[in-house]
């Protein structure tokens, strides 16, 4: 199970919601889950916000999660 980030960057005037993530299977399905941040952390924990903890796709994002983590 893939979990995608994304630089959006819209055209308005406040940055909060410059990331995107969203899990591959809800591709352009409207009303999936979507979590957005300011940065791709927030993005990915707001997304896991909306997910019911003992689903694999919430391991999915905690993985992510997990794994930007590790690289600071």
């Amino acid at each position: 199970m893939n979990v995608i980030t994304s630089y959006v960057c819209p055209p308005i005037p406040t940055r909060s919601a410059d990331w995107c993530a969203y899990l591959e299977q809800y591709a352009g399905e409207e009303g999936a889950p979507r979590g957005w941040g300011l940065t791709k952390l927030g993005a990915l924990e707001d997304l896991l916000s909306q997910l019911d903890p003992d689903d694999e796709q919430a391991k999915a994002v905690w993985n992510r999660i997990n794994d930007i983590e590790r690289q600071w």
